[in-house]
């Protein structure tokens, strides 16, 4: 054979070492996309339950949390965050509608009853509004303490609310 012959590189080598660069593309590829899903997809749910949070949507569960990783942390940090966030609005929400010392509607809550009472009264009919007030009250807490008015006060709400209360009336603590 002629030098140029022996030292040329034989066909089914070049076509071997082709198929073999085409085949590690191709598997880089498929583990590129892979690794790619695999991170992309948490993160993405983990974006849809923080926008779920920040639009007040507090009652989904997170998911994600079986995970054993770093987005599974994340995960069970959000829905920590979830459980905390629902417990303080349910909190506030309480607050803004109702006394904390005697358990009854407060001005907000009572202002609209009475709205609502008159819009559903019939045309020419009437609403009626009771008002009571401790007389002396101040001296009760000078005298005794604010801890034997708070309990003054509760013992009031509480027999009103047993004694006087029909079926649509309402008390509450102006």
């Amino acid at each position: 054979l002629s030098i140029d012959a022996a030292t040329r590189t034989p066909r089914e080598l070049q076509l071997l070492l082709l198929a073999i660069t085409l085949a590690g593309f191709a598997i880089f590829a498929v583990g590129s996309l892979y690794t790619t899903r695999r991170v992309t997809t948490p993160l993405r749910a983990l974006t849809a339950a923080a926008e779920r949070l920040g639009s007040g949507d507090y009652t989904t569960p997170m998911g994600g949390q079986q995970r054993h990783d770093e987005f599974g942390a994340l995960a069970q940090s959000f829905e920590t965050m979830r459980i905390n966030v629902a417990d303080k609005d349910r909190q506030i929400r309480r607050l803004a509608y109702w006394d904390p010392l005697t358990g009854l509607p407060n001005r907000v809550q009572f202002r609209e009853a009475v709205g609502a009472a008159i819009a559903a009264a019939p045309e020419g009919g009437s609403v009626a509004v009771l008002m009571l007030d401790l007389d002396r009250f101040k001296h009760v807490n000078d005298v005794l303490g604010y801890r034997f008015g708070d309990l003054l006060l509760q013992g009031v709400a509480q027999r009103l609310t047993q004694q006087v209360l029909r079926g649509g009336d309402l008390i509450a603590r102006l």
